[in-house]
């Protein structure tokens, strides 16, 4: 069982602001233009899942579908194709 205790708010704030937020990658997708892809270099202490979850999830929240591709400590996003969305599907007679 993890042990629980209490301290300042302020203090909980500062600790956990020391990762990135994900309105830091949000400005990531917004800044990319039709055509264009994001280059991202993992530093020291960050993980390529963890990258891509922040990614995903700040475009997801920007209601933009990405494509990401990585190789080695580089990661690439671009805008992905929109989906086409069909009607619904007529039963045979």
């Amino acid at each position: 069982m993890p042990h629980f205790n209490t301290i300042p708010l302020d203090d909980a704030k500062r600790t956990a602001g020391l990762a990135p937020t994900v309105s830091q990658y949000a400005g990531f997708v917004a800044k990319l233009g039709p055509g264009q892809a994001g280059h991202l270099t993992l530093v020291a202490g960050e993980t390529m899942r963890g990258v891509k979850v922040r990614l995903t999830r700040a475009a997801t929240a920007a209601g933009v579908r990405l494509t990401a591709r990585s190789v080695g400590n580089d990661l690439y996003f671009w805008r992905a194709a929109p989906v086409r969305r069909r009607g619904p599907r007529t039963k045979a007679r």
